[in-house]
């Protein structure tokens, strides 16, 4: 399903069309304080045992009762680049399954940082303004003299002495 038409069924009052028709309840939606109390509860039963699954959202009426598996003890998804908000539970190492290995801090919070450490206080832009000022007046040429009409141009010193007069 695309993420058009979920939104569109999200905006119906309805959830994930996928979480709708999972009959076993391995796909779930809610908010990630209730699917991560959800986890938990799945990690400590013992593997192998009976118990009932929520199927659809969860906290629902609606449940599935199936046998527990052993599950690794990662949630993919809770660390990864800061968190998200999809989270999966599996008995089978996250490698295995083509998920990759992500860092735990999001590419988003690290330029947020570098953002915020350069543009504090706009000393960034001060500073290269500042710069720009200062290349400004070191290549400003005063201006000429400008002569009164039918005079003689002005003399100019220019240091390297009266053009071979003695």
């Amino acid at each position: 399903m695309s993420v058009r038409r979920t939104a569109l069924h999200l905006g119906k009052g309805r959830y994930a069309a996928c979480a709708e028709v999972c009959p076993t309840g391995a796909t779930l939606f809610g908010p990630v304080a209730l699917l991560e109390k959800e986890i938990e509860r799945r990690r400590s039963l013992a593997p192998g045992a009976k118990t009932t699954f929520p199927r659809g959202r969860v906290g629902s009426a609606d449940s599935y009762e199936g046998i527990v598996g052993k599950y690794v003890e990662h949630t993919y998804g809770s660390t990864e680049i800061g968190g998200t908000q999809v989270l999966h539970l599996s008995g089978v190492p996250f490698e295995l399954l083509g998920k990759p290995a992500l860092p735990d801090v999001s590419p988003a919070a690290r330029s947020e940082t570098l953002q915020r450490a350069i543009y504090n206080h706009l000393i960034a832009p001060l500073g290269f303004f500042g710069v720009l000022a200062l290349v400004a007046w070191r290549h400003m040429r005063p201006a000429e003299p400008v002569a009164a009409p039918g005079a003689p141009p002005p003399d100019r010193d220019d240091g390297r002495g009266s053009g071979g007069e003695p």
